[in-house]
């Protein structure tokens, strides 16, 4: 049995528990908050707070980083960050919020903008609209291979008419077709024909 530091109620607590630390002062929450406020009344605000606001310099940034390097967190504290990431719902970003976020990062507008240098294929290959039309081939397909009619995490979306032979149906859902790997090399179009030419000519 012991008594309440802050109202003096007694409380009955186990005698295990009475050997951590925070056990054995308070009768409850409330008790223990007034009397952690208490204990801190004469203390000074803990650095999160008294930075909260104040704009800080490249080289306070720096400082920080470079003590914060190679800091291990205890056992308690990765249980207590996977339990957060566990019940930290996802809600997939809407198609308009995927075209501004792409719109406002396209071109000089990047910080990584020098001059136009990525290739025309590539820029393609890399937009929101193909991204689309990936998953609209996958989605139409039911994520099944359609030579081999089997599933798998392994999924190429290929273009039944060559991508640089047709650039009008680049983007159209009909001209593609769910293949897994292995069936995608075997196709007479994979990377334009290149890998079959040079076997020819051995």
């Amino acid at each position: 049995m012991i008594i309440c530091q802050i109202c003096g109620t007694p409380k009955e607590y186990a005698a295990h528990l009475l050997k951590r630390p925070n056990y054995g002062k308070y009768c409850s929450r409330k008790c223990q908050n007034i009397g952690h406020s208490k204990l801190m009344a004469g203390r000074p605000a803990p650095w999160s707070r008294r930075l909260k606001g104040i704009k800080k310099s490249p080289e306070f940034c720096r400082k920080i980083s470079i003590a914060l390097t190679g800091r291990k967190f205890s056992n308690s504290h990765r249980k207590a960050i996977a339990r957060s990431a566990r019940n930290r719902k996802y809600s997939p970003l809407p198609l308009w919020r995927k075209i501004q976020n792409s719109e406002c990062q396209k071109g000089s507008k990047n910080h990584n903008w020098q001059g136009g240098i990525t290739p025309k294929n590539q820029a393609i290959r890399n937009s929101l609209a193909y991204k689309n039309w990936r998953q609209s081939v996958f989605l139409r397909d039911n994520w099944t291979w359609q030579l081999c009619n089997k599933r798998g995490c392994a999924l190429h979306a290929d273009h039944i008419k060559p991508f640089s032979l047709f650039p009008e149906l680049r983007l159209e859902v009909s001209n593609g077709r769910t293949l897994c790997i292995d069936c995608h090399k075997n196709t007479d179009t994979y990377l334009g024909g290149r890998i079959k030419l040079y076997v020819k000519t051995l």
